[in-house]
């Protein structure tokens, strides 16, 4: 069982770690800060902290942790009637999907443009292509990721992800996001990867 407060505190905590991570001061608001710059470097810091201690990779534990919550694998309860089973199996995917989503949004700015992150990252790339089909930012940090970081692309991505990307591809229908994560992963910086294609 869950406090709806819990979750509130959990966003609130995530959105402090947002804050620190994008360079920003804790004490104020992003949106009293929407216009203020931040130098690259100091962002950079911040991002380096999160992997330093253990953060980064505590994050994407808590998404391998949600996987079959969010791909609605929940086995029904014996003994349940199933029309308490169904809503109590949407609360929970509820739930998950409000946690992925934080999370990735996090996650997103602690690897944007920051290549030793990435690297971190795509250890668990699995992970992310997991949710790659029903959350946005998990599709914009794979393409983060693979677009603009070559290390990653020669040592992180073989035939099995191009191979998954491809099978999204075809299960979707065209979609044009799981068709720029497969250009994503055939260039770097717009310019053709030889080993890729």
């Amino acid at each position: 069982n869950h406090k709806p407060e819990t979750l509130v505190e959990f966003g609130a905590i995530l959105g402090k770690l947002l804050l620190f991570v994008k360079g920003l001061d804790m004490s104020e608001t992003f949106e009293q800060q929407i216009n203020q710059k931040v130098k690259p470097t100091f962002k950079m810091t911040r991002q380096n902290l999160f992997i330093d201690q253990g953060i980064l990779e505590s994050l994407v534990s808590i998404l391998e942790a949600l996987v079959p919550i969010s791909v609605d694998e929940i086995e029904a309860p014996k003994g349940k009637k199933k029309g308490k089973v169904n809503e109590a199996r949407r609360g929970v995917t509820r739930i998950a999907k409000v946690v992925s989503q934080s999370i990735f949004k996090l996650l997103y700015h602690c690897i944007e443009g920051n290549s030793r992150a990435q690297i971190v990252v795509a250890d668990s790339m699995t992970i992310l292509l997991a949710y790659v089909a029903q959350e946005p930012l998990a599709a914009k940090s794979v393409t983060e990721m693979l677009s603009t970081n070559l290390e990653l692309q020669e040592t992180k991505i073989g035939p099995r992800e191009i191979s998954t990307f491809v099978e999204m591809l075809r299960a979707s229908k065209m979609n044009a996001m799981y068709l720029n994560l497969l250009r994503a992963c055939c260039s770097c910086m717009d310019q053709g990867i030889d080993g890729n294609q």
